[in-house]
């Protein structure tokens, strides 16, 4: 049996895509108002009874689909616009140092931001990174199938400030790759009308 081809990759269609996806979340409200997310953690030791209680506080259900169904081209390994494949065919396709050199930049602030981002959280022995948060919750918000049955059983079992501290790091990843992609989105509007790309050069 002949093994199936991967689909040629069009570097202008992939650009023009990718440009269109960030429209797409500008036109969302939450890029106006903001996720307007916060977490609190109460603990309560005057009484003879200690309690904690935990509030959240999170952006419309319907608004937050919206943005995520966007939002999750750009950090899935499998869209034509993920982030790494992108920097890939700018990397390739600019002719321009001084923007290749900036898109460095921010490729290795990406990296940086899908891994950690200053606050180590470790549950049941397991660091869970920026990246594997956003992807859990972005699978809870769009009701999509997980397969993985680490990421099921958080969901399943976490504890209410648990939920809160994951919920936080997930909207912070989310609003910071937000930044970096609307540079991405500038430098890719700015190339294509200077005539900044030669897509001779993608292979």
């Amino acid at each position: 049996m002949s093994r199936k081809q991967p689909k040629k990759v069009d570097p202008l269609e992939q650009l023009h895509v990718y440009n269109d996806r960030v429209q797409r979340l500008k036109e969302n409200e939450l890029s106006t108002t903001g996720f307007g997310a916060s977490f609190t953690l109460n603990f309560d030791n005057t009484g003879d009874n200690p309690s904690m209680t935990t509030t959240i506080q999170e952006p419309r259900r319907d608004l937050l689909t919206g943005f995520l169904g966007v939002f999750r081209q750009f950090i899935n390994n499998n869209e034509q616009i993920n982030q790494y494949k992108i920097f890939k065919t700018l990397h390739l396709c600019l002719t321009d140092e001084q923007l290749k050199s900036e898109l460095v930049k921010a490729r290795a602030d990406w990296s940086r931001l899908m891994k950690g981002d200053g606050m180590s959280l470790i549950y049941n022995g397991k660091v869970l990174t920026p990246i594997f948060l956003t992807d859990m919750w972005i699978n809870d918000a769009l009701h999509s199938d997980i397969e993985e049955p680490e990421k099921e059983a958080i969901l399943k079992h976490m504890l209410p400030h648990e939920r809160g501290i994951m919920r936080v790091k997930f909207f912070n990843c989310v609003h910071n790759a937000c930044r970096i992609i609307a540079y991405v989105d500038f430098v890719i509007t700015k190339a294509r009308a200077e005539g900044l790309i030669d897509v001779t050069r993608y292979r």
